[in-house]
């Protein structure tokens, strides 16, 4: 790696200086500079012009896929996530701290080619400080501008005065006690939490399944582990806790075990490893012989310093996210975990110092009506379970309730609205189970006299499921019964029959959410345009982690008819284009960002596409909604295009666009359905979707021909599949010839 020298400005309070960062003869980079204690940011900016871009493309294979060219990559998806964009091993005083990755390629510095990154570190002393960057590949890369700085975002904190130490406060020391089996025993036996009875059996069944035994992850069962030795006195449960935890400590890495890999000893692994074990010290107590909790101890001060230096270098990835999935699961594990460590291990009070104001963070920028947020892809369990873990264990410690804060109790009206019953979801646009989160709904219950909140904590406990996409999701659906009943309460409001079946369109703003629902007709309509995860969110989060793109098109929708997905959001996988998304095409291209890039376009920018009205009248059962959609063309030369959705009583919605252009252009647009679902054309070339038809799509363009077609949905599949790999059909309508402005109605009726 060449690199020339180049000021560093470096500011310290109200004074600025700038030192040069040294090429050494080993073609490290080095920078001293004299500082107080804290937290300190360095952003740097490189001209890539001479870099090797193909190295950031590869032809994928993997996944069920066919060869697909795929990129620009930060780290090679194929090849132990190691990192293909410029990256540097850092020292700081001459200790290494970790391995520091440049961002992931912004959609204005892939055309500028350019790279920037930014990480972040803890200074212990004042004094005078080195720090040197030694290249993990060689590549060629000149650094243009670089900047050291007290650090923006995060601050340390003292802790609260009153914070009582995990020895007295933490709720996991009654695990340990009779009394507090027998109380779930005498619970399940009750009317209000019998329904606990059965998917508890099943989950302890699945925490021991001979199956599983060498699950390296096995310590975050240790819960139901327990449940079952306590409640089942199942044979073996003891000594397959005391291997899960032997397993934990004995990892080399809790994450990617290649030290130069995404995800090593930082992330969510090493958050799940570190709360497991930090809920085995509690819930087991005396049965943990000394040298056992001896060895617990030695590799939670490890793993714990290791995680708050991590989460710090990777400040442009899970370390610096304060919503997205990565960062927010892994901040509230391990904050909870550090929290039940408080008091017993001298290091706990320092990661707090950083992890308390973090988490803060965090629940700061959550959406402001309810709406469970693509960064947690939109899944109860995901967003909620791990808020849950730090909201019970900071209860106890500081006697305050996080869920009397402004965003949760939304929650509760959201997901109602889209709650029928166990198991039965209404469309939020993507995938979305009923798992997760039962013990949010019951505090919300009894903490407001919410009948609804309790409704969809029977609907959860009330869902069967036994195939899953997913890890995560498995363990959200079995761990969900155990946490739920242990957080039961007594002061529950009575119970009321199952809400009648409801018509109504509401208009979620902060998250740019509408939400249709006839259940009469059983039909229901989900779109989303605006900020990836809400207005409040695109401010209060800015990291390039946080303001994503992972669909191209800037409004998407999902249809549900009898009760099944119709018009579905296809998985981007691997390769975001505009023909994944129900969306219009021009001359072929796809709105901004329609380049292929992988998995999400980081750095998001909003363009101002936008929901601008909705109105509903009950009394006829009819609605309107209003989409300025043009600010995602506008680089085609696009000057008006608005989408007008309809819906009326009949099971019929009608997607109304007016589209005007600079010049005369062929327009196209698209619709998705699963392929099991198929589509077939009819002489007139409507659309039908389904086998009995459960879709008819048609299009009416007043004096412009328009083409009907299907094809297949390109997509290059990720790691996972929520169908399984099952794929996807399209229907494209475009114009005949070319045209300059428009008005097409695309009506759908079940």
């Amino acid at each position: 790696m060449t690199t020339e020298y180049v000021n560093c400005s470096i500011a310290n309070g109200t004074s600025c200086c700038a030192e040069p960062v040294r090429t050494l003869q080993d073609g490290a980079l080095s920078i001293a500079f004299d500082a107080e204690p804290g937290l300190y940011q360095l952003s740097v900016l490189a001209d890539g012009h001479d870099f090797d871009w193909e190295s950031l493309y590869c032809n994928l294979t993997a996944f069920h896929n066919q060869g697909q060219r795929t990129g620009p990559w930060d780290f090679n998806p194929v090849n132990g996530n190691r990192p293909v964009v410029p990256s540097y091993w850092v020292e700081l005083d001459g200790e290494r701290i970790g391995l520091w990755f440049f961002q992931r390629i912004r959609l204005d510095d892939l055309r500028e080619r350019q790279f920037r990154g930014r990480m972040a570190f803890w200074l212990r002393q004042a004094g005078r400080h080195a720090l040197k960057l030694i290249p993990y590949t060689s590549c060629t890369i000149s650094w243009t501008a670089a900047r050291l700085e007290p650090d923006p975002e995060d601050r340390l904190e003292p802790l609260p005065p009153d914070l009582k130490p995990a020895n007295v406060a933490c709720p996991w020391i009654a695990w340990r006690d009779e009394t507090f089996w027998r109380a779930l025993r005498a619970r399940m036996e009750t009317d209000a939490a019998g329904m606990y009875r059965e998917p508890l059996q099943h989950a302890m069944q699945w925490a021991l399944d001979p199956a599983r035994a060498g699950d390296t992850h096995a310590v975050a069962d240790l819960p139901l582990m327990l449940a079952a030795h306590r409640l089942e006195h199942a044979p073996g449960a003891m000594e397959r806790m005391m291997r899960a935890i032997d397993t934990s400590v004995a990892l080399p890495a809790w994450g990617n075990p290649l030290p130069e890999g995404y995800g090593h000893n930082g992330d969510m692994s090493a958050s799940i490893h570190f709360l497991g074990l930090t809920q085995a010290l509690h819930m087991l107590g005396e049965e943990l012989d000394d040298d056992r909790r001896g060895r617990i101890h030695d590799k939670l001060r490890v793993q714990g310093a290791l995680f708050v230096r991590l989460a710090l270098l990777n400040r442009d990835y899970w370390g610096g996210s304060i919503l997205q999935d990565h960062g927010w699961r892994s901040m509230f594990f391990f904050t909870a975990a550090a929290l039940a460590l408080y008091g017993i291990l001298p290091e706990a009070e320092s990661w707090l110092r950083f992890a308390l104001p973090r988490v803060r963070r965090s629940l700061d920028a959550m959406p402001r009506d309810g709406v469970l947020p693509p960064s947690s892809y939109h899944f109860l369990y995901l967003y909620l379970d791990p808020v849950m873990r730090f909201r019970d264990v900071w209860l106890a410690a500081s006697g305050r309730d996080i869920l009397d804060q402004p965003p949760f109790r939304p929650i509760v009206s959201f997901v109602h609205a889209l709650v029928r019953g166990p198991g039965q979801l209404l469309p939020n646009v993507q995938h979305m189970p009923l798992i997760g989160a039962p013990d949010f709904f019951l505090a919300m219950a009894a903490s407001h006299g919410d009948a609804d909140a309790l409704w969809v904590h029977d609907c959860i406990l009330g869902t069967r499921q036994d195939s899953f996409y997913h890890g995560t999701e498995m363990r959200g659906y079995y761990h969900q019964s155990l946490w739920g009943l242990a957080a039961f309460p007594d002061n529950l409001p009575a119970r009321r029959p199952a809400p009648a079946p409801r018509t109504e369109l509401r208009w979620f703003r902060d998250s740019g959410v509408v939400h249709y629902r006839n259940d009469g007709e059983d039909v229901a309509l989900s779109l989303q345009a605006g900020p990836w995860c809400g207005y409040h969110a695109y401010q209060a989060a800015r990291g390039p982690c946080d303001r994503m793109c992972m669909n191209v098109g800037p409004v998407q929708f999902s249809l549900y008819v009898d009760s099944r997905p119709v018009l579905v959001m296809p998985e981007c996988g691997y390769q975001l284009r505009a023909d994944l998304a129900p969306c219009l095409l021009v001359d072929g291209e796809g709105p901004y960002g329609d380049i292929g890039y992988p998995m999400s376009i980081p750095s998001w920018r909003d363009r101002g596409e936008a929901i601008e009205d909705v109105r509903w009248d009950a009394a006829t059962g009819r609605g309107t909604v209003r989409i300025d959609l043009a600010p995602a063309y506008e680089h085609l030369g696009v000057r008006m295009y608005v989408r007008e959705v309809l819906v009326f009583p009949e099971r019929t919605v009608i997607f109304r666009d007016t589209v005007a252009l600079s010049r005369p252009r062929t327009l196209r647009w698209l619709f998705h359905t699963q392929q099991a679902t198929g589509i077939r054309l009819d002489e007139q070339q409507a659309a039908h979707f389904g086998d009995p038809v459960a879709l008819r799509l048609s299009a009416r363009a007043q004096g412009v021909a328009l083409r009907a077609s299907v094809q297949p949905t390109p997509v290059v599949w990720s790691y996972a599949s929520v169908h399984n790999f099952a794929g996807y059909l399209n229907v494209s309508h475009e114009t005949a010839t070319p045209v300059r402005a428009l008005t097409v109605d695309f009506v759908f009726h079940a």
